[in-house]
């Protein structure tokens, strides 16, 4: 009896059926927590944005204004001291220096115009740098009487002009003086409180 030779039965391959079949793995998961945020500072961005923006209309708007209203001061400024500066070309105007009465204690100088014809007075000023906390008053003094013509407002320079529109007829304004005061003016507006340092006489 012939005994056939045995085959050995194994079991298949599963690897070719595993990569014929093999499903892919899924994809990462994406996180959509960085377009939120990113939206979120982009809104916070154009917000920020828009109130420059709004913030920038507002101060022109309010540059223009200040502006306009500045040329509308300085142009009445302007025709106003063009009609003082034609009354110191008039005809009979007077001038009178005013003199410190310690000369070489302060830088302040002053001069006056006064037209007879008009009654009106100019009185201009340099050098007006008064004492910290203190001011210069002007004084018009009437029969020996003084009278209160403002506390003198300089510009950054120390230039400053007091206008006097009715100084009466002549002769009864003798002079200006100018006194040390507080801040402000005399705290009695019907005399200086403080030393005289300047002073001035119309004359005939």
């Amino acid at each position: 009896m012939t005994t056939e030779p045995q085959t050995e039965l194994r079991p298949p391959d599963p690897r070719p059926f595993a990569e014929e079949h093999s499903v892919p793995p899924p994809p990462p998961r994406r996180s959509w927590a960085w377009i939120g945020i990113a939206g979120w500072v982009a809104a916070a961005t154009l917000t920020v944005a828009v109130g420059t923006f709004w913030e920038t209309i507002v101060r022109l708007r309010q540059e223009i204004a200040i502006r306009d209203e500045r040329l509308t001061e300085l142009a009445a400024r302007a025709g106003k001291d063009q009609r003082w500066l034609a009354m110191v070309s008039t005809p009979g105007v007077r001038f009178a220096d005013m003199r410190p009465e310690a000369p070489g204690t302060s830088s302040l100088q002053g001069r006056v115009v006064y037209d007879p014809a008009s009654h009106r007075a100019l009185v201009v000023f340099q050098g007006v740098f008064p004492p910290r906390g203190q001011a210069y008053q002007l004084w018009a003094v009437r029969g020996g009487v003084p009278m209160d013509a403002g506390v003198l407002q300089p510009d950054s320079t120390g230039f400053a002009i007091v206008r006097l529109e009715n100084m009466g007829t002549p002769g009864i304004t003798e002079g200006f003086a100018v006194s040390v005061e507080p801040r402000g003016g005399s705290p009695d507006r019907g005399a200086p409180t403080g030393p005289t340092i300047l002073q001035g006489s119309l004359g005939g």
